[in-house]
């Protein structure tokens, strides 16, 4: 396999930030998948991936579509090995087959997840999975599956074998179905409360594990501060966007902005009396995609860290980050709002940046 052969040459990619070209942590904010932490009843980790929360524009301002292979190679490759391998320690070595028992919740799902470039990806990965793991599936079980779903499931079912098929269930919105069967896979007690288990919620795990992800980047690592929390906010200034941000004592928050707008947008942040922070002209600051290749998918996604811009937000207060389209309403572009929650251990290693 072609793909295969090129990606040694990266080792396959043991680091996900290398692969996706962002922090895993902002790329999962909008790609919602996890290892559970407990175990379904045949012994297999729990993998759940909350396909109807993924938003295809938000995850396409921070990465690209070779990006989003090469970080599924990431996963298959050095995440589910480590998985494995931590199953068969637990164990005593009694674990033998390297399966995961799957749950994809469509709860939410709309017609963009139907898009080519989302199309385009599932395949990719699927042709992956086939080719290179075609026995690491115990089960997997759909659900919320909307009435729509049978389109999808045609074309998604054309790309994988009978074997594979036959482990698939596919449930809809019914809370004791969806229950019934899956209780019947995960003990209760390991099954999270989002279908009706009394093991941990899907939100509080994946909380953990975005903050976990982060703390393990290069940026992750900031002297005096401990990450709380990650929040991602989609943007389409058609003329305008606003996102309001409130900042705690003790805490501050870092910002990033993600586009591929060719057209762009100026950003300007005001405090709670509605004033434009002293850092930041009135005309705002630019947010625009350098591209050299119209829309090409492939194209890194242009990135601005405020924070080097001078603004890092650290006095207690309700803020609110505005953009003004440069395109007016002719054309809707996104752009990803990334706002980095932390908590303040040491005040004298904040450095110089501030809020006002």
């Amino acid at each position: 396999m072609k793909l295969s052969h090129d990606l040694r040459h990266q080792e396959f990619y043991p680091n996900p930030d290398v692969a996706l070209g962002v922090e895993e942590s902002f790329f999962k904010k909008e790609v919602p998948e996890m290892y559970y932490s407990s175990r379904a009843r045949s012994g297999h980790p729990i993998f759940i991936a909350k396909l109807g929360a993924m938003n295809p524009d938000a995850f396409t301002c921070v990465t690209t579509l070779n990006g989003f292979v090469a970080y599924h190679w990431h996963v298959m490759m050095h995440k589910f090995t480590e998985v494995m391998k931590d199953c068969a320690k637990t164990t005593n070595g009694d674990f033998k087959r390297y399966e995961c028992f799957c749950i994809i919740d469509l709860k939410g799902v709309n017609t963009a997840l139907l898009s080519k470039r989302v199309h385009t990806v599932v395949k990719a990965q699927s042709e992956i999975d086939l080719l290179c793991f075609p026995e690491t599936l115990d089960r997997l079980v759909i659900v919320n599956a909307p009435s729509t779903f049978s389109v999808a499931w045609k074309i998604i079912r054309g790309w994988i074998d009978a074997r594979t098929a036959s482990k698939i269930d596919i449930l809809g919105r019914s809370q004791p179905k969806n229950f019934k069967l899956l209780s019947e896979l995960v003990d209760e007690n390991s099954l999270p409360s989002d279908y009706g288990g009394r093991g941990i919620s899907f939100d509080e795990c994946f909380r953990a594990d975005i903050i976990e992800s982060y703390k393990k980047s290069e940026d992750g690592n900031s002297r005096g501060m401990e990450v709380q929390n990650i929040e991602t906010y989609l943007m389409s200034a058609r003329p305008k966007a606003s996102q309001k941000l409130t900042l705690k004592a003790d805490e501050v928050i870092k910002l990033s902005i993600f586009t591929r707008s060719s057209t762009g947008c100026s950003l300007i942040i005001k405090d709670s009396k509605d004033q434009i922070l002293s850092c930041i002209s009135e005309g705002g600051i630019a947010i625009q995609h350098k591209s050299s290749s119209g829309l090409d998918a492939n194209e890194v996604p242009s990135r601005y860290d405020l924070e080097k811009l001078g603004i890092l937000l650290q006095k207690p207060d309700t803020y609110s980050v505005h953009l003004k389209s440069n395109g007016g309403r002719k054309r809707k572009e996104f752009f990803l709002l990334v706002a980095t929650e932390l908590r303040v251990s040491s005040c004298d290693q904040l450095g110089s940046t501030n809020s006002s």
